[in-house]
C-alpha cells in the first residue's frame, strides 16, 4: 500500500521537479552520453537534487519519442550548446553544414513517409507517372 501512496503523490514526469534542470539533463544524456545514473549523480553533486534514475529516464522518455534513446529530438536539434558542461569545442562550419544538410535530408524523407503513408496504390502510381513525364521534358 505503501508503493501505492507514493506513487499518488508523485509529481509524474509531467510536472516534474527536473523541468528546470530539462537543458542541462538533454545535454549530459544527448551530447554527453551519461548514462541516468552518471545523470542522477550529477544532479545530486551539482544541484543537490536527489531523484531516482528511472525518474530520470521517464522524465526523459516523456519528452522525447525516438528509436535511439541517445538521439536527440528534432525539437531539440536548436538547443545551444553554450549550458553544456563538457570541454568539447564549438563544431567547424563544415560540420554545422552537415548536420543542417541531414536534416534536411531527414525532413524531406519524413514528408515522403508521409506521403506514402496516406496515399494509395493508383495515386502512387499516378505521382511516379507524372514525374517520368517531367524528367522526359527536361
Amino acid at each position: 500500500m505503501a508503493g501505492a501512496q507514493n506513487k499518488r503523490n508523485s509529481s509524474g514526469a509531467f510536472r516534474s521537479c527536473l523541468i528546470p534542470y530539462k537543458n542541462q539533463i538533454f545535454t549530459w544524456w544527448f551530447d554527453d552520453r551519461k548514462s541516468a545514473r552518471e545523470i542522477q549523480t550529477l544532479l545530486a553533486e551539482q544541484f543537490g537534487l536527489e531523484v531516482h534514475w528511472s525518474t530520470i529516464t521517464r522524465f526523459i522518455k516523456v519528452r522525447s519519442r525516438k528509436t535511439d534513446p541517445h538521439e536527440r529530438p528534432a525539437h531539440l536539434m536548436t538547443f545551444a550548446k553554450e549550458t553544456s558542461s563538457s570541454h568539447i569545442s564549438r563544431p567547424s562550419e563544415s560540420v554545422l553544414k552537415t548536420h543542417s544538410n541531414n536534416r534536411n535530408r531527414h525532413a524531406e524523407g519524413e514528408r515522403l513517409l508521409q506521403i506514402l503513408k496516406n496515399s494509395t496504390p493508383q495515386e502512387l502510381g499516378r505521382m511516379a507517372d507524372e514525374a517520368l513525364e517531367r524528367k522526359k521534358k527536361k
